[in-house]
């Protein structure tokens, strides 16, 4: 009974937290790695999953950034058994964290806490503020999966010889889901320390650990072999001797954000802070691990942990993101283990103040998750949280301008994308959006010529060039628009702006049966896109069919009420087909104050005035 009550500590507040969050959506990279990524919607060999780097994310920029096998095929059995919804994910994601609540746990109590003392260690991990993004990303199910994985794999570990076998299957499962895991031969030591096991079977437990570097190292073998690169990037000297010098600055502020109830955001920074800083942090770092000698055991193990969990995203390596909350969810695992003998020691000065110090600092966290779920919204509150409190944060100021297109507002996306130039984003993929953002403002002049820049910039931009192509067949020029198309296909061959772009040239050419095909195949595959209706809407009234592309357009404003683009396709189809009624009517009214100047904000003022 009290075991079972102890479980529901540990559930009931995240479902809390879970339930008062916002309504479940996909958010930031949730649609290359998940939505737009064939491995998972459609599925693909089970070989592939593993010798195919693609089937990491739709994007390219990111299939060489993570090998994660077990991830996707996790991503593709809840599309498998749920469909493509983010509560599925959402709800993956909450079950996920609970289990990884209960080994937190089931952790403290193998070290020597006591029940009640391991419990409100691990209800005290749960309602950590800093775990809101991996609770409620959609993406960040392979955190929980590695995460328990892990857990799971230490758990068996320090049974007996018989659980060896599965310790060495989990943790081979763990650092295929996440590569944090690779951390598991360190921290099965420092745990198996802590607990006598080293010193009462010292020849089994080294001989474990070895099998686990095994692991570990043939994991980073197969990785490299497949991705046919180390880290995120090359390595360098320079490289390694920045992040070994930032090291205790880093250290420092994963345990600020481990430990801040509110402030979080998925744009952090690290900036060099100058060398008398830095040799200040290696100071305090000393001066800290000398206080750590006299501690409790458990307490120098979590501090331990901490530090190990982290060395694989400390940039010895170099890795994409500089600091994020989701990679503290291993290591916040550290400071839940020192959460019991700071409580042994409450407790020694008086009975209840362990209940009360777990009960107000749980309380305070509760609340903060509830606070920092807020932003979660969408991507627009996230990016401009991130922006606020990220200034100099050049990949908040791009993400945001690119939220800001998404919500049909390119005027205030512009300066967000010069912004990110400025602070450094040196991606080609900038002047992409930076050239949609213009044409989307009604500046088709700039806009075109910013595409060509970043076609020249990126010729295996597959996106980038089918943009070129498409301001060329704006200008007339079907025959670059078609090898545009040749090569977008050649690089990126499913991304929508090739789709868009052989729409369009199909159009050209007259096939209007092969423009509607395609517009219908764009419709299907992101039927939550108000902006792909709408090209579908026009490929329907290019062919003829009113009626059917009126019907789009009511699609699309389902989706998006009050597009105006799709309000006054909607006004300019019921026109054609002999409609001049007070649905046109309202439909252009309503679009007409919203669009940006260009040839279909006249075409809507053609109509408009063709009603009076």
């Amino acid at each position: 009974m009290r075991t079972a009550l102890r479980g529901a500590l540990l559930a009931i507040p995240a479902v809390v937290i879970f339930l008062l969050a916002p309504p479940r959506r996909f958010l930031m990279d949730d649609r290359p790695y998940i939505i737009d990524n064939a491995a998972v919607n459609a599925g693909v060999p089970l070989r592939a999953y593993f010798a195919d780097p693609r089937t990491t994310a739709f994007d390219p920029e990111l299939t060489q950034q993570s090998w994660r096998p077990l991830r996707t095929l996790a991503y593709r059995a809840v599309v498998v058994l749920a469909g493509m919804r983010p509560v599925a994910f959402g709800v993956a994601n909450l079950a996920l964290y609970i289990v990884c609540a209960l080994l937190v746990q089931a952790l403290a109590r193998k070290l020597g806490a006591a029940p009640g003392m391991a419990t409100a260690a691990a209800v005290l991990w749960v309602v950590a503020p800093v775990h809101i993004e991996p609770l409620l990303y959609a993406s960040s199910l392979g955190d929980h999966l590695s995460l328990a994985l892990q857990l799971g794999a230490l758990l068996a570990a320090l049974r007996d010889r018989r659980w060896a076998g599965a310790s060495l299957v989990l943790a081979s499962a763990a650092v295929l889901t996440k590569e944090m895991a690779v951390t598991t031969p360190v921290l099965l030591a420092l745990v198996a320390w802590s607990t006598g096991d080293l010193r009462t079977r010292p020849r089994s437990i080294w001989m474990l650990v070895a099998a686990h570097v095994a692991v570990a190292l043939l994991f980073v073998v197969a990785r490299t072999a497949v991705l046919r690169v180390v880290g995120h990037a090359p390595l360098s000297t320079g490289g390694v001797a920045q992040a070994l010098a930032l090291g205790p600055a880093r250290l420092a502020e994963y345990l600020r954000i481990c430990l801040v109830p509110v402030g979080h955001h998925p744009g952090y920074i690290l900036p060099w802070p100058g060398i008398a800083v830095v040799g200040v942090t290696w100071v305090g770092l000393a001066v800290a691990a000398y206080a750590l000698r006299r501690t409790a055991r458990p307490v120098r193990i979590g501090a331990a942990w901490f530090v190990v969990s982290l060395l694989p995203v400390m940039n010895f390596v170099p890795v994409a993101a500089a600091l994020t909350d989701r990679f503290a969810l291993l290591p916040t695992v550290g400071l839940a283990l020192m959460v019991p003998p700071a409580l042994a020691a409450l407790e020694r000065r008086w009975a209840r103040a362990p209940a009360l110090a777990t009960a107000l600092l749980a309380a305070l966290y509760l609340v903060g998750s509830i606070i920092e779920a807020r932003a979660w919204n969408n991507d627009l509150t996230l990016w401009e949280k991130s922006v606020k409190l990220e200034p100099a944060s050049a990949q908040s100021h791009r993400n945001f301008g690119l939220a800001l297109m998404m919500n049909h507002q390119p005027e205030r996306a512009l300066p967000e994308l010069d912004r990110a130039r400025e602070l450094g984003d040196a991606s080609l993929k900038l002047d992409y959006w930076r050239a949609l953002a213009l044409q989307a403002s009604g500046r088709n002049d700039e806009a075109a010529r910013a595409a060509e820049v970043a076609a020249a910039r990126d010729p295996e931009g597959g996106r980038t060039q089918a943009l070129h192509g498409f301001f060329a067949l704006r200008r007339g020029n079907v025959a670059v628009a078609e090898k545009a198309l040749a090569d977008a296909r050649r690089t990126e061959p499913t991304h929508p702006m090739t789709s868009l772009l052989a729409i369009d040239v199909a159009g050209a050419r007259g096939d209007h049966a092969t423009a509607v095909a395609t517009a219908h195949d764009l419709v299907t595959r992101y039927p939550d896109d108000a902006g792909y209706r709408y090209r579908q809407g026009m490929a329907l009234a290019a062919s003829g069919n009113f009626r059917a592309s009126a019907e789009a357009a009511r699609g699309c404003l389902g989706v998006t009420p009050g597009h105006p683009l799709c309000n006054c396709l909607l006004g300019r189809v019921l026109i054609a087909a002999g409609e001049r009624n007070a649905e046109a009517r309202a439909a252009l009214d309503a679009g007409l104050p919203r669009m940006a100047p260009g040839p279909e904000r006249e075409a809507c003022q053609v109509a408009r005035q063709s009603m009076n």
